[in-house]
């Protein structure tokens, strides 16, 4: 279902009630628009491809370093994503020092190859990341 829209916006109440329609799984009720907020993207077929080439690419890397090296870089840069950007808030999540998480980050964007100073790019990472549902590794 759409959110209550006026007359004149019976295109976007039709756009909203089909995404509503594709959030719901299958044999399950329709959802109502409002309640999924936030996560519309997520619910798109292409999106969500598209997501999961940009984490194989990326996330994919630093899924391979962490498994040769036995380190959790991974886990660092969830936190980090789902802090926005903070690394102090991201530390305290993982139990680490902001030293130790500033020198991991630094190994993830040389392995990345960007900057995670970026909102963009940090947007990206963490849509993907959740499109590719990633393992999450303790901390070391």
């Amino acid at each position: 279902m759409s959110t209550t829209q006026p007359a004149a916006e019976v295109a976007n109440a039709s756009r909203q009630a089909h995404v509503a329609a594709a959030a719901a799984s299958d044999g399950a009720a329709v959802l109502d628009f409002g309640e999924i907020a936030g996560g519309e993207l997520l619910v798109s077929t292409p999106c969500r491809e598209v997501l999961r080439v940009v984490g194989e690419s990326t996330l994919g890397r630093v899924d391979d370093y962490d498994r040769v090296n036995r380190t959790a870089l991974l886990p660092t840069l969830r936190a980090l994503l789902e802090a926005n950007g903070h690394n102090e808030s991201a530390a305290a999540v993982l139990g680490i020092h902001r030293h130790t998480l500033r020198t991991r980050v630094a190994r993830i964007e040389r392995i990345l190859e960007c900057s995670l100073t970026s909102a963009y790019v940090r947007a990206e990472l963490l849509l993907a990341l959740i499109v590719c549902e990633y393992p999450s590794r303790p901390a070391p």
